[in-house]
């Protein structure tokens, strides 16, 4: 009983409640295995990475699991307190999936057996494409029910088919959240002649932007949340492209990109790392975004159309940009996007400018900040007194935030999406140190668009340099806020993101892709 009322807890958000209903399930009976390892979920989701650790041990000790086994394997720091802990426990990842690949189990359920995907391994600014596919290769083996395979998938030959293309999008956000607004121009944009679109929601719920798909699409469909019924729901409307938004961001349209639903099956950049499943064909994004040599980087066949690859509408036209003042500068990014490099930027931005203070966003978990806070107590004591948080707000309060803010710090290794194209509607800079690849260099893309260059800096030093001259000279920060303004409607080209990826998915249709 305890152990349930824990789950209805964290699912209602209250993860204090929901671990002591753990502890006190513990109490009565401290052998019991689903509380041990909801323990070490908890721990984990709360960022106390050696805790968890410490609780998987203790969880597969009663009952060694497979399920148990590949979460323990998973496990990552949420907030890494160094880049040596970062590389610690990716070769503990490494090392604990070679040795799963030599044991004999089996999950029959793995969105719920499992119920986590490898989410925080995008943020460390590495290539993951081997990490990638060793996990997405055990998870097949190990899991059955993941290799289903849609029977008119056996038949279907390239260009043979005839008629309007049929594409199915599938996701688990598609309701007011990043990925909603991210792909919400690209999914209405593309029915008509060419393509009947199908609309495939896996959220608990619906709100305005879901009505807007199913407006304009040909039909949208409420995925049930059982891995197998979801699969035959698909497989009856006999796709021939199925674009999932978003692979990696939850479990279950994670685990549901393994069968083969249609003959044709995309990733697009909702979460913008290598997928490693051998039934993803196809990675959209985009030629302004990705370094040379990108290709080494993805398991599938990497796909890059111009400019955005699913750009929003202007956010900012029906408001006016007010004028930035003061010394507040925002860096808007979830916390977990806080890499240790980022630490030396910040302090070199705060040291140089005395005056000047900088506002995070309150993350989902509390404890979020306070692992952060103690990595800055070591990295940048003589400055963290300067360093706050906003309130999580409301959608139009945060607009109004950004457009405010004198600039916006860009994260390294993982930078904004939705966050820049908002920042830079209203006009506000945002400062982006390019990474190695596309999740770290989405913002320098936004502004290769635009057709600008002086928020993009080509090292650490320059970083610092630029941010520093915004805040010190109002005059160049007016000026380059008025290029902004005058060039940031390039971004907003929702036609062009709908014409390229007509034309993808015609060539994809006809094998050419």
């Amino acid at each position: 009983v305890r152990n349930n009322l824990g789950n209805i807890l964290r699912r209602l958000a209250r993860h204090s409640e929901a671990h002591q209903a753990y502890e006190d399930a513990l109490a009565i009976d401290p052998k019991y295995a689903p509380a041990l390892k909801n323990i070490a979920d908890s721990l984990e989701q709360s960022g106390d990475v050696k805790k968890a650790g410490e609780a998987y041990v203790g969880a597969l000790g009663v009952r060694p699991d497979g399920a148990t086994q590949i979460r323990d394997a998973l496990l990552l720091p949420v907030i890494p307190e160094s880049c040596g802990q970062i590389e610690d426990y990716r070769a503990r990842m490494d090392g604990k999936l070679e040795q799963l690949q030599d044991q004999a189990f089996r999950i029959d359920d793995p969105v719920h057996e499992v119920g986590a995907t490898n989410f925080m391994l995008a943020y460390h600014g590495l290539n993951d494409r081997s990490l990638q596919i060793k996990i997405a290769d055990l998870y097949r083996r190990v899991a059955p029910s993941l290799t289903f395979q849609a029977p008119h998938c056996r038949d279907w030959l390239a260009g043979m088919e005839g008629g309007p293309l049929r594409i199915g999008f599938v996701s688990s956000f598609f309701v007011e959240h990043t990925v909603g607004r991210l792909m919400e121009g690209v999914i209405t944009g593309v029915p008509g002649r060419q393509a009947e679109v199908t609309v495939y929601t896996a959220a608990a719920a619906s709100d305005q932007l879901t009505a807007r798909l199913e407006r304009a699409a040909s039909k949208i469909v409420q995925l049930p949340r059982r891995l197998e019924a979801a699969q035959q729901k698909i497989a009856e409307d006999e796709l021939d492209i199925l674009y999932f938004s978003d692979i990696g961001l939850e479990p279950f349209t994670y685990f549901l990109s393994f069968a083969r639903l249609a003959p044709i099956q995309c990733a697009g950049w909702g979460h913008p790392v290598t997928t490693g499943v051998s039934t993803i064909d196809h990675f959209v994004s985009s030629r302004v975004m990705e370094p040379a040599g990108a290709d080494v980087a993805y398991s599938e066949n990497l796909v890059q159309i111009d400019g955005m690859p699913t750009p929003i509408r202007n956010p900012m036209g029906h408001m006016t940009a007010p004028t930035a003042e003061g010394d507040k500068i925002l860096c808007p990014q979830s916390l977990f996007k806080f890499h240790p490099d980022f630490d030396s930027l910040i302090g070199g931005i705060l040291r140089a400018c005395p005056q000047a203070e900088l506002l995070f966003l309150q993350g989902s978990r509390p404890e979020w900040a306070d692992l952060l806070d103690a990595r800055f107590r070591k990295s940048i004591p003589d400055v963290m007194d300067r360093i706050g948080y906003l309130p999580r707000m409301s959608r139009e309060d945060f607009l109004a935030t950004l457009a405010a803010a004198p600039l916006v710090l860009d994260t390294p290794h993982y930078s904004g999406g939705l966050t820049t194209q908002e920042a830079l509607a209203g006009g506000t800079p945002a400062v982006t140190l390019p990474g190695q690849y596309l999740r770290g260099r989405v913002t320098a893309g936004a502004y290769r668009k635009m057709g600008l260059t002086a928020c993009v800096a080509d090292s650490p030093e320059a970083y610092v340099d630029i941010a520093t001259h915004l805040l010190r000279d109002p005059r160049h920060a007016r000026a380059v806020r008025a290029e902004i303004l005058d060039t940031v409607p390039a971004l907003f080209d929702v036609f062009g993101a709908v014409r390229d990826h007509l034309k993808f998915f015609e060539k994809a249709s006809l094998g050419e892709a």
